[in-house]
């Protein structure tokens, strides 16, 4: 890891005489590793607000969860928080605090670097690792400030005085933040609005707009035992967050059918031997890649098959592309990024974001007993009754529609990439201020490579995560935000240092400008 040319006396010097500041907003993984990488990265004093709406810091939407049938789905010895690190969360499942949380959460659970252990366990380790990040600070000079609040709005003060302001509001009313850089780690935005729902409006028990924040009226998860069995839970969307709804209402004992229903009705793959395959063309000499989403499926299928001859799993393969994903994704032209996303992007996704094998067993074992049926169709409505809730579809490949009555709806498909039709204030204050511009394939925000977000403000304005997928197609994984976290830190102290030396010099040229007047 390159370590920041960040000094003491650049950073106390900044601002003529004031310590450099930043605010990073979002503190779930991708915000609290980039201040981990920034505290790791510094030589010198630093200011760093964190801004979280939420009170538990570290966990985001991902590791919040404490049901112990959410489970990770990349095995423990790869899932260090850090990049150079990878098997520091293994490490630490060895240790008294790591074998309390398994006790808690998996008490059964055999733990072995190929396991893949509960999200909530994940969870306190990156408490752990927060705390941590903490202490450093503290013997390095760097104020960490947390502010439970939420960023609503940011202002350019103009090349000038490049810097920031950002306001927050919270339970103690309106306040503001001027920094000198500001890491936008949003996490995911909510699920678009389902067609056809629009009249349950946000007071129905039966109907979760987003699984990760059901209202306070929800029937789901902690009454679905009470759910009758003649009506079904329909789940909209096939991928891993229905995984984890189905593993939800299995845990708190609903005993029903579940129907679930996505464009292709896919599901997502399981798990094989891990198994490093060395020689895949695409993932060597990645330069020499088709440029064209058909070519790249092609020339994926094909290293399938050489792999399948020498008695390697397909999943190896996809593996084996995985540091170079994001190389081959730039290397595409955008009419070909469009059209991966028309055609190949739920194939894709199931085959590279696999569910964990107990996971999977759950899922099978449900479609085997008849409780969980899988259907490939386009949802048409939603409508109340008296009973319960009936839901209209239409089966692919089919003219006429289909019926189901339901006691309870899942919106299970996905984050909305289009940050125009989502609801975080802060990112839309910055889409009307013109700060950030949209991603050409409507997949969150344009930016430059190392990570600084295109626009007025593009100097001191940074992303990972999210935001990024639209530039680098995988973006959303632990391997993927501890390796861009470094890189955005690294980023932001090098503007801080630029920043410093260009005002130091200011500051030396006064007096002699000042000497001269008369």
């Amino acid at each position: 890891m390159v370590a920041s040319s960040i000094h003491p006396e650049g950073c106390s010097s900044g601002r003529f005489g004031h310590v450099a500041e930043l605010a990073i907003v979002g503190a779930g993984y991708g915000g609290t590793q980039t201040l981990a990488e920034l505290v790791r990265q510094a030589t010198g004093p630093l200011r760093i607000h964190l801004i979280e709406s939420r009170r538990a810091l570290s966990l985001g939407v991902a590791y919040s969860t404490t049901d112990g049938s959410h489970l990770l789905n990349v095995r423990a010895a790869k899932m260090g928080a850090f990049a150079d690190d990878i098997g520091g969360f293994y490490d630490w499942l060895l240790t008294d605090a790591g074998q309390a949380a398994v006790a808690r959460y998996c008490p059964t659970l055999e733990v072995t670097p190929d396991g893949f252990l509960p999200r909530a366990v994940y969870g306190v380790y990156l408490q752990a690792r927060h705390q941590a990040t903490l202490t450093a600070a503290l013997g390095k000079g760097i104020v960490v400030v947390t502010h439970h609040a939420t960023a609503v709005d940011a202002q350019w003060l103009g090349a000038d005085q490049q810097r920031l302001v950002v306001t927050l509001r919270s339970e103690h009313g309106p306040s503001e933040l001027a920094v000198d850089a500001l890491v936008l780690a949003t996490g995911n935005l909510p699920p678009r609005q389902l067609d056809g729902v629009a009249a349950l409006g946000d007071s129905s028990s039966r109907f979760v707009a987003d699984l990760w924040n059901p209202p306070p009226q929800s029937l789901f998860p902690q009454q679905v035992s009470s759910l009758p069995q003649d009506k079904d839970v329909v789940i909209i969307g096939t991928g891993l967050t229905m995984v984890d709804a189905v593993l939800s209402l299995v845990s708190h004992g609903y005993r029903g059918r579940v129907t679930a229903i996505s464009r292709h009705g896919l599901l997502p793959q399981d798990h094989a031997e891990d198994r490093c395959y060395p020689d895949g063309s695409m993932a060597c000499c990645p330069s020499e890649a088709p440029q064209s989403a058909r070519g790249l499926l092609s020339g994926l299928r094909k290293e399938v098959e050489r792999a399948a001859a020498r008695g390697f799993p397909w999943q190896s393969v996809v593996d084996a592309l995985r540091t170079q994903t994001q190389v081959l994704w730039q290397r595409l032209p955008l009419t070909e990024q469009r059209r991966f996303f028309q055609r190949l992007a739920p194939f894709w996704s199931v085959h590279r974001h696999r569910v964990a094998p107990r996971a999977s067993q759950t899922v099978q074992g449900l479609i085997a007993q008849g409780r969980l049926r899988v259907v490939a169709g386009h949802l048409q409505q939603v409508a109340e009754r008296p009973d319960g809730l009936l839901v209209r579809y239409r089966m692919r490949g089919s003219r006429e529609g289909a019926t189901c009555s339901a006691a309870l709806v899942l919106n299970c498909t996905g984050p909305d990439y289009r940050i125009e039709r989502g609801p975080n204030p802060l990112l839309l204050s910055l889409l009307r201020r013109g700060l950030v511009v949209p991603c050409p394939l409507g997949m969150g925000l344009a930016q430059t490579p190392d990570g600084a977000v295109q626009g007025e403000a593009s100097s001191c304005l940074f992303t990972l995560g999210f935001l990024r997928t639209g530039a680098l197609l995988e973006s959303t994984a632990v391997p993927e935000l501890r390796q861009q976290a470094a890189q955005v830190a690294q980023s932001v102290l090098a503007r801080l240092a630029r920043l410093s030396r260009s005002e130091a010099g200011r500051a030396e040229r006064w007096p002699r400008l000042s000497s001269a007047l008369p």
